[in-house]
C-alpha cells in the first residue's frame, strides 16, 4: 500500500477580544458583498473568507459598551433618531491575502441543523433566507498539494495547512494589508492595529513515525515589511504522516449556583459526556429527572451533556437523607448504571432488588454500597440495590491514595460491566458480616481492612458471587478490569505478607511495608488463577490498571522513594521519577517493563488507558510542576492544583504529549473516575472554584455561576488526543435526495486509504473522492472505512444515513379571483415537514397577496425540492371605468380597439350609440371587439350590462367614448 505523507502547520488566530461562544462560518446568500465566501460574527471581531484569503475587522469592546449603555432605555423622535448623545465606536479592518491562492475549491464540513436569514434595509437584493452554517471549512489545492482546514478552537480561529506529497509550504505568503506592522514576539505573530493587537499563535508543526511522535522546527518568516512565510530550519520527513493534534472539544462548568463538587466524568458510545457529583439543595436538576428533590446534606447528582458540552440532556439527584457518594458511572447501550456507598437508611432501592435494606441496624454512621441502573434519559430508576454488612464498606487508610474523602475516610473501589449487563464491584470491606456465596474463594474476612469481589445479576435481584480476598493485615482494591468475558483482573495496595499469591509469577514475596498486588479472579469468584506481588525495597502503591488486546496488564501508581528501583533500559524514564508505570503479561510471570516519570509524589490519577497500540494514556490532578511536558502542551506549568494529561507511545519509548490544563486557583475532584475513550478521547471531571478555568466557545456554561466564590462548582472537560487514523466524509448523519440522486462522497481521512460501500449491493469503490446514483426510493447505509497498515490503530469507520425519497405532495389553496383593490390568502398545502420558499420572499405556507401574478412556491423536504404555481386574476366591479375613453382604429396598436375579453365578462351586453340614439355596434360576447368601424370621427356613448366572478347580479352602467380615425 502506498503511503499518504502529510506534514501539518495549525495557527491560532487569537482575538484577545473574543467571546465564549460558538465561532461558526456563514456562507454568503448576497447578503454580504460578493467577494465574500463565509463569515463569522463573534462579539467584537467579524471574520470574513474571500476567494484569496480573509478579512478581519475588529471593533473596540469598550466603544462597544459604552454605545450599547448610551443606547439603552434612550428615547427616539419620529425618524427613529436617538436623541441622546452619540457614542462612536472605533475599529479596525484588515485583510489577510494569500499570494497566488485560491480559496474556491470548497467542501463544507460539520454542518449545523439552524439556519439564518437576513433581512436588513430595504433593498431586497440583499435579503438572505435560509443561509447554511458550518463548523468547519476544508479549502483544497489552496496551493499546490496544499490543503487549508479552518475552524474555531478554545482561543479562537484556528487553521491547518496539509502539505501533501510534492507540496511546498515555501509557496505560501501571507500578505497583510491595512494593518500598522507586523513583529514576531516569542514565536508568535503581533498583527498591530489601530484599536490593539491580534496574536497568531506560534506554529506548529509535526509528525507520527514509527509510533513516535516528532516535532518539526517551525518559525514565521518576516519576509518583507507586511509579508509573512514559513520557516523549517531542519526540513522534515516526506516519508511519514501527521496523526496526533490534541484538541480540547469542551471545557464547561455546570450552572449549579450553589456549592456542587464532580466525581468524575464518563460517555456513552456516541460521546455524550456524563458527569457526576455531589450538592447541596438548589442543584439545578431538569424536568422528568428521576429525583428533582434534594434529600441530605449532600446528594448525588448525575448531569447528562450532548456529545460538544454545549446543552444539558438531564441532570438528577439520586440519593436519600444522609450523605452518598458515586464512585463510577458506566453508560451502556440500555442503562446508565452508578456505583457508590451511602450513609441512608432511605436510599432509593426497587422492589425486586438483592437487598432493599440498609445494614446498619442501629445507624452509626456505617456506608453500605449502592448500585443503582437508571434509565437513558434519566427519568427512571430501572433497578437499586444495597449491598453491604453492619460495619463500614469502601474504607481505604492508604494516605494519598486515590479515593473519595468521606466522613473522614477515603472512598476506594471499581464496577464494571459485561456484554450481559452483570455487575461486578472490587473494593475494601470492614464487615465480618458482608455477605458471602456458598463455594467462594475465601468466605471469612481476615483481620484489619479486607477486599471483596462481587457480581450482581443485570437486574441487581440475584447475586451471583461474592468473596473476601486478603491477608492478615490492611489492603485495598482500588481497580479492576474484565478479561476473557467475565474474569476480573483487580490491582491495589496490601500490607500483609499471607496476601493470597500463585507461584510461578513475578514474585510471591512481599518486598517492603506495603506493595502493590495483581490478582486474576476466575468467573465463579471460587478460584485465584494467578496473583503476584509488585514492590521494591521502598512503599509501592497502586492506583489504575488497564489490559491491552492480548490480555498484557498494565498498572499505574507511585513509589515512595525515587532511587527504589531502575527504569527498564531504552524506555522514557525520570530517574528521579516516583510516578511508576509497569507492564506484566497476561499470566503475571513477568514485568515486561517498568519505568518512572514525573518526581511529583502524589500525582492523583483519575483516568487511565492503553489503546490498540498499546499506548498509554494518563489523566490526574498534580500540585507541583514536576511532571513532563511537551512542546505541543495546553499548558506548560502547574498554576495551583491543575488537571494533568499524558500519553505515552508503544513501549513506553517517549512520551508524546504532556500537558498542564486549569486555571489560576484549585482544581481536582472529590473522587470517582473519570475515563478515556478506546480512542483516547478523555472525559474529566472537575472541581472548581473562583471561577477561572480555559472555558470553551459554545459550552453550557462558560462563565463560572456560582455567587459565593468559596463554593466549588463541578465542571467537566473533553479532551480528544487525537492518536487514532481519523475520517470524516462531505456526507452528515442522515442525508435526503430525490430518486435518481447523484451522490457526492468525499472522504476526508488524515491518512491511508479508503473503501466506499454505498449500501445497495453495488462494489465498493476506493476512490477517495467517489460518485454513485441511487435509482430506487429507500434508505441506505453508507460506510466509509479508512484504513491505514502503517499503524496499530488501523481503522475509523464513518456511518451516513441516505434517505431517497419522492417529492412532496404539493398544492396551493386560495380564492383565484381579486376583486376589486381586495387581497387573498395563498396556502402551500403538503403531507409532510418542509421548508417554505415562495417568489414573493416569504419562507412559511402562507402568503397574502393584493395583486394579480403568477405565485411561485419551492419546498424541500429534506431531500427534493417540489414547485408548484399558482395564477391570480384581477376582477373589478366597474369593469367600464377601466374601457378607454377614446379609440384610434389606425392599425397602430395604441388604443386601436376595446377588447372585452381583457374583462373577464361571464355575462355581457355591450351597445354603442351615436348622439342621435342611433344603433353603431352591438355584441353580446364576452370575447366581443369594438373598432369603431360605421363610425366618423366624433363621440359615442354605450351601454354595458353584465355579471363577472364579482357580481353574482347584472351590473348596468354607461359611458362615452371618442372614435378619431
Amino acid at each position: 500500500m502506498g503511503k499518504f505523507y502529510i506534514l501539518l502547520f495549525s495557527i491560532i488566530i487569537q482575538i484577545t477580544s473574543s467571546a465564549n461562544t460558538g465561532i461558526i462560518f456563514k456562507e454568503n446568500k448576497n447578503q454580504w458583498p460578493k467577494n465574500v465566501l463565509f463569515g463569522a460574527d463573534y462579539k467584537t471581531t467579524k471574520f470574513f473568507v474571500n476567494s484569496d484569503g480573509f478579512n478581519v475587522c475588529i471593533y473596540d469592546g469598550n466603544d462597544l459598551h459604552k454605545s450599547f449603555e448610551a443606547q439603552h432605555g434612550q428615547k427616539v423622535n419620529e425618524n427613529g433618531t436617538y436623541l441622546g448623545n452619540k457614542q462612536r465606536v472605533k475599529g479596525h479592518s484588515y485583510k489577510v491575502v494569500f499570494n497566488n491562492a485560491s480559496f474556491l475549491n470548497i467542501t463544507k464540513l460539520s454542518p449545523l441543523t439552524e439556519y439564518y436569514n437576513y433581512f436588513l434595509g430595504n433593498d431586497k437584493t440583499k435579503w438572505a433566507v435560509n443561509v447554511n452554517a458550518y463548523e468547519e471549512l476544508l479549502f483544497t489545492n489552496v496551493y499546490n498539494n496544499i490543503d487549508l482546514k479552518l475552524y474555531s478552537n478554545n482561543v479562537g480561529i484556528k487553521y491547518d495547512l496539509i502539505v501533501k506529497p510534492n507540496g511546498n509550504i515555501n509557496e505560501v505568503e501571507l500578505n497583510y494589508k491595512h494593518v500598522n506592522s507586523l513583529l514576531i514576539k516569542d514565536g508568535n505573530l503581533v498583527v498591530e492595529t489601530s484599536i490593539g493587537n491580534v496574536i497568531e499563535q506560534k506554529p506548529y508543526a509535526y509528525q507520527i513515525i514509527k509510533g513516535r511522535k516528532i516535532e518539526v522546527k517551525c518559525y514565521y518568516d518576516l519576509k518583507t515589511k507586511n509579508t509573512v512565510g514559513y520557516n523549517l530550519p531542519n526540513g522534515y520527513n516526506t516519508n511519514y504522516e501527521l496523526i496526533i493534534n490534541p484538541t480540547i472539544i469542551v471545557c464547561s462548568y455546570s450552572n449549579s449556583t450553589v456549592l456542587s463538587t464532580c466525581l468524575g466524568a464518563s460517555h456513552d458510545k456516541l460521546g455524550n459526556i456524563y458527569v457526576p457529583g455531589r450538592s447541596i439543595i438548589g442543584y439545578p436538576t431538569t424536568i422528568g429527572a428521576f429525583q428533582i428533590s434534594f434529600d441530605s446534606l449532600y446528594d448525588n447528582t448525575i448531569t447528562k451533556y450532548d456529545a460538544n458540552g454545549a446543552t444539558k440532556v438531564f441532570s438528577t439527584y439520586l440519593g436519600g437523607s444522609k450523605i452518598d457518594l458515586i464512585q463510577n458511572v458506566i453508560v451502556t447501550n440500555t442503562d446508565i448504571t452508578v456505583f457508590g456507598k451511602t450513609f441512608s437508611d432511605d436510599y432509593p432501592v426497587t422492589t425486586n432488588a438483592y437487598d432493599t435494606s440498609y445494614n446498619d441496624p442501629i445507624n452509626n454512621n456505617t456506608a453500605d454500597f449502592f448500585i443503582s441502573k437508571l434509565n437513558l434519559t434519566g427519568s427512571n430508576l430501572i433497578a437499586s440495590t444495597y449491598i453491604g454488612g453492619s460495619s463500614s464498606e469502601g474504607i481505604n487508610n492508604f494516605t494519598g491514595n486515590t479515593g473519595s474523602s468521606i466522613l473522614g475516610q477515603e472512598f476506594t473501589g471499581n464496577m464494571e460491566i459485561d456484554t450481559s449487563g452483570n455487575v461486578y464491584v472490587t473494593s475494601s470491606c470492614v464487615s465480618s458480616n458482608f455477605p458471602v456465596t456458598s463455594g467462594a474463594f475465601q468466605a471469612n474476612k481476615q483481620p484489619g481492612i479486607d477486599n471483596v469481589a462481587f457480581k450482581l445479576s443485570s437486574n441487581l435481584s440475584v447475586l451471583i458471587y461474592s468473596t473476601f480476598f486478603g491477608g492478615a493485615s490492611n489492603e485495598n482494591a482500588v481497580y479492576s478490569r474484565l478479561v476473557n468475558g467475565n474474569e476480573l483482573i483487580i490491582c491495589g495496595t496490601t500490607l500483609s505478607s499471607n496476601f493470597p499469591v500463585t507461584s510461578g509469577v513475578v514474585s510471591t514475596i512481599k518486598k517492603a511495608n506495603a506493595d502493590m498486588y495483581v490478582l486474576h479472579l476466575n468467573s465463579l469468584g471460587s478460584n485465584i488463577i494467578t496473583s503476584t506481588f509488585i514492590g521494591s525495597a521502598a512503599n509501592d502503591y497502586a492506583y489504575l490498571l488497564d489490559i491491552d488486546i492480548n490480555n498484557d496488564i498494565y498498572v499505574c501508581g507511585y513509589t515512595s522513594s525515587s532511587t527504589s528501583f531502575s527504569a527498564t533500559s531504552g524506555l522514557y524514564n525520570n530517574p528521579n521519577g516516583r510516578c511508576t508505570i509497569f507492564k506484566l503479561n497476561s499470566n503475571l510471570s513477568t514485568i515486561v517493563y517498568q519505568t518512572k516519570f514525573g518526581t511529583q509524589q502524589f500525582l492523583q490519577y483519575t483516568a487511565f488507558k492503553v489503546d490498540s497500540c498499546q499506548n498509554i494514556y494518563i489523566a490526574g490532578f498534580a500540585n507541583t510542576n514536576n511532571l513532563p511536558v511537551t512542546s505541543n502542551k495546553f499548558q506548560d506549568y502547574n498554576k495551583g492544583s491543575d488537571l494533568y494529561i499524558a500519553m505515552f507511545n508503544t513501549n513506553m519509548l517517549s512520551l508524546v504529549f504532556g500537558s498542564y490544563f486549569g486555571g489560576e486557583h484549585d482544581e481536582h475532584t472529590d473522587g470517582g473516575t473519570s475515563y478515556f475513550s478506546d480512542k483516547g478521547v478523555l472525559y474529566q471531571g472537575l472541581c472548581i472554584n473562583k471561577g477561572d478555568i480555559p472555558t470553551t466557545p459554545g459550552a453550557f456554561q462558560t462563565n463560572y455561576p456560582s455567587i459565593d466564590t468559596t463554593y466549588y462548582n463541578d465542571a467537566f472537560v473533553k479532551i480528544d488526543l487525537q492518536s487514532f487514523i481519523k475520517t470524516t466524509s462531505s456526507y452528515g448523519p442522515e442525508i435526503k435526495g430525490c430518486v435518481p440522486y447523484n451522490a457526492n462522497f468525499n472522504s476526508f481521512s488524515n491518512t491511508g486509504t479508503v473503501s466506499w460501500d454505498f449500501g445497495d449491493g453495488s462494489p465498493v469503490s476506493s476512490q477517495q473522492n467517489a460518485t454513485h446514483i441511487y435509482t430506487a426510493i429507500g434508505e441506505y447505509e453508507v460506510y466509509l472505512v479508512a484504513s491505514d497498515t502503517n499503524t496499530c490503530n488501523k481503522t475509523d469507520t464513518v456511518k451516513s444515513i441516505i434517505k431517497i425519497v419522492n417529492p412532496s405532495n404539493l398544492i396551493i389553496t386560495g380564492n383565484p379571483k381579486l376583486c376589486d383593490d381586495g387581497s387573498t390568502l395563498l396556502t402551500a398545502e403538503t403531507n409532510e415537514p418542509v421548508t417554505f420558499n415562495w417568489n414573493t420572499g416569504a419562507i412559511t405556507n402562507t402568503v397574502l397577496v393584493q395583486s394579480e401574478g403568477i405565485f411561485e412556491v419551492t419546498t424541500n423536504n429534506g431531500g427534493c425540492d417540489s414547485k408548484q404555481t399558482f395564477e391570480l386574476k384581477q376582477y373589478y366591479t366597474n369593469l367600464n371605468e377601466l374601457f378607454p375613453n377614446i379609440i384610434t382604429p389606425n392599425n397602430d396598436g395604441i388604443n386601436d380597439v376595446i377588447d372585452l375579453s381583457k374583462y373577464s365578462f361571464t355575462q355581457v351586453t355591450f351597445t354603442v350609440f351615436d348622439r342621435w340614439g342611433s344603433e353603431k355596434f352591438k355584441t353580446e360576447k364576452s370575447d366581443g371587439v369594438f373598432n369603431g368601424k360605421n363610425c366618423t370621427d366624433g363621440t359615442y356613448f354605450y351601454t354595458l350590462n353584465y355579471t363577472n366572478e364579482c357580481s353574482s347580479s347584472e351590473t348596468k352602467t354607461k359611458g362615452s367614448i371618442t372614435v378619431l380615425n
